[in-house]
């Protein structure tokens, strides 16, 4: 069977469980390894790998549901790059706070007046 032919066969309630549980263990995994994340005598291949494991389960289960609910992917493709383009303007105001707490925007200025 295909993964569609499974999805079929469970049905959209039994996938959004099984998605909802999947997403659960993925944030344990996630939750362990920042706790052993700044130990550098842990070997942390264990937990990196429990984590694919649960990546697989959830993206497996994301695009079952994404075929039983019809999500078309050039959709998910414009939310995915909207989402990208507003995280680079919060990048770029921490960048700017950052610039702005060593430098203040009147000393630029005169910087730049100094070198004209």
């Amino acid at each position: 069977m295909t993964k569609y032919e499974q999805a079929e066969f469970f049905g959209i309630e039994n996938r959004l469980v099984k998605l909802s549980e999947e997403c659960g263990e993925l944030i344990q995994a996630l939750t362990k390894y920042y706790e052993v994340l700044h130990f550098a005598n842990r070997d942390k291949k264990p937990y990196i790998e429990n984590i694919e494991e649960e990546m697989a389960d959830v993206y497996l289960l994301c695009s079952e549901v994404r075929y039983l609910l019809d999500i078309h992917g050039h959709n998910l493709e414009q939310r995915m790059n909207y989402k990208i383009k507003r995280t680079d303007g919060v990048i770029e105001q921490e960048m700017n706070k950052n610039v702005e707490k060593f430098i203040s925007t009147e000393e630029i200025e005169k910087l730049i007046t100094d070198i004209s």
